[in-house]
């Protein structure tokens, strides 16, 4: 294969010099640059722009971009930019620096290029780090004001930290009483069911276990210091043992010499030994049941593997059910409302069976009306076919958490908000969403709404019939079908391991579709009721 071709993004395009030089795995040149104090702001070079208004960077360019982590800046090498007819958008070939420090970030080395995918992003994503500066020294390109994605740790002021202190002081002596209670229980349950001697051997790792939660809770406390206290709490992982010789002792065990000394506990003493040290883990689990099904529900699913997602599945449904299900309502408290949230591929006729129904059942469904922060087109109007925002006004609602879902695409924010869910529901009527798997996620991993939601997963017959109802539309060229398969294939992989959705319909005819939906919806929300 010729060396003057580079595949990036999936298309053969001539090499630039200053890829040439990073595929042979050797240093560009930084680009000159004149010291801003020096150069007369008249005289400064214009950039370039697109027709949308973003600017152009340079090849050479230092470029900023959202890293992997929520608020995290991350940092490229801008390897060249062209214009892709397809999106009628430039795209930026990007070479990732990799982070030394808070500000210092040096370009891979040319096997760890050779080994990740070439990265290309659109010019609306990025922009460039015009206080960029070179460091021969580092090898390495240092740009200040960078956000790494950790959230400021405030100091805890004296009145907090000592009511810290107190909880954390009443906590340990909770355990150390709770781990006591169970022992005492397990105690007489052992002698009640399988004799006395049983009974006093659980007492015996009961007691143990309690020590040893003492201990283990003064060694935490004595992390960082010296001294023979501290020394000696180290000697904890030796405590288990003592149950063992004590009972062997009041069997008579010595008499028979060391050797004999363990062969005189029964294999029912040694059980309810070994179950007894484990007392201490009882109350453990029982204060962080809560914390590791929360966790566990919030796996992303189908990236863990069968185990994690049948886990990740039976953590969700424990929260669900310990949070009280979608619909259900207090005492004396308002009935949830009713949503209906339709997801599906690209294509599969989602869009065609939501209208279907709202002609046939007028003013009983409504759509919420979306926020973005694209430009209106002609012919759009402000709080009908969108609620038209400022990018910043925008990032403020996510802040403040007024958004079920949102998503970034070619630059704009894209998100619906619970206030226009509300404003549907206000009016008597069923609302209805549209939204994609991220959001169909987002929404239902939410607790504490009073929506009363029905997810309903739209799916193609087989990729081939979805292809071709794609190409029948006339508006897809290659590359943006190839993308719209890709987007389709997760999106079913998605729908196929999770269990969120209540219902599915194949639209393979639709007429036999609508059938299903309007069945499924007349029996879930009467369709008769108004």
């Amino acid at each position: 294969m010729p060396s003057t071709l580079a595949f990036i993004g999936g298309l053969a395009l001539p090499q630039t010099r200053f890829q040439r030089a990073l595929n042979c795995g050797r240093r560009p040149r930084p680009p000159l640059r004149v010291a801003p104090a020096a150069t007369p702001r008249c005289c400064l070079p214009t950039r370039s722009t697109d027709a949308r208004g973003f600017v152009l960077p340079d090849e050479g360019d230092v470029v900023l971009f959202a890293g992997r982590w929520s608020q995290e800046d991350a940092l490229g090498l801008v390897s060249g930019v062209r214009f892709i007819e397809s999106r009628g958008s430039h795209v930026v070939d990007i070479v990732e620096l990799r982070r030394i420090s808070s500000d210092l970030f040096a370009i891979p080395s040319a096997r760890a290029r050779r080994k990740g995918p070439a990265r290309w992003m659109d010019v609306a994503d990025v922009r460039v780090a015009s206080d960029a500066e070179y460091v021969p020294t580092q090898d390495a390109y240092r740009v200040t004001g960078m956000n790494d994605g950790y959230a400021p740790v405030a100091p805890l002021d004296p009145e907090a930290r000592e009511k810290a202190d107190r909880e954390y002081a009443k906590l340990k002596r909770e355990l150390l009483v709770e781990t006591q209670v169970v022992g005492v229980a397990g105690t007489v349950l052992a002698a009640l069911a399988l004799g006395p001697r049983v009974g006093g051997a659980f007492a015996a790792g009961s007691l143990a276990s309690t020590v040893y939660l003492a201990m283990l809770q003064g060694g935490v406390d004595a992390v960082g210091k010296e001294g023979l206290a501290a020394r000696l709490l180290g000697l904890r992982f030796a405590v288990p043992i003592v149950p063992f010789l004590a009972l062997a002792v009041v069997n008579g065990g010595l008499k028979g010499g060391v050797e004999n000394l363990l062969g005189s506990i029964g294999k029912q003493e040694a059980l309810a030994i070994v179950i007894g040290l484990l007392t201490y883990k009882v109350p453990l689990f029982t204060r962080t049941g809560s914390e590791f099904v929360d966790g566990l529900a919030d796996f992303e699913m189908g990236k863990t593997g069968m185990v994690g997602t049948v886990a990740g599945l039976a953590a969700r449904r424990i929260k669900k059910n310990r949070d009280g299900e979608p619909g259900e309502t207090e005492e004396g408290g308002q009935e949830a409302r009713p949503v209906i949230v339709f997801s599906g591929p690209s294509g599969v006729g989602k869009s065609t069976l939501m209208h279907r129904l709202m002609d046939e059942y007028p003013g009983r469904f409504d759509y919420s009306v979306s926020h973005t922060t694209r430009e209106k087109r002609e012919g759009e109007e402000d709080g009908v076919d969108y609620n038209f925002v400022q990018t910043e006004d925008f990032e403020k609602m996510i802040e403040e958490g007024q958004f079920v879902e949102y998503a970034r695409v070619h630059g704009k924010y894209y998100g619906t908000s619970y206030d226009a869910v509300n404003a549907v529901l206000s009016l008597g009527n069923a609302c209805i969403l549209d939204l994609d798997v991220q959001g169909v996620d987002a929404l239902w991993n939410k607790s504490g709404l009073d929506w009363d939601a029905r997810l309903v997963w739209i799916a193609p017959p087989s990729l081939e019939a979805l292809e071709e109802r794609l190409l029948q539309r006339g508006t897809e060229t290659s590359e943006t079908l190839k993308i719209r398969l890709d987007t389709a294939t997760r999106e079913i992989s998605y729908a196929a391991t999770n269990s969120v959705f209540d219902f599915t319909i194949i639209n393979e005819n639709e007429d036999e579709a609508y059938g299903e939906l309007r069945d499924y919806i007349n029996k879930e929300l009467p369709l008769g009721e108004t």
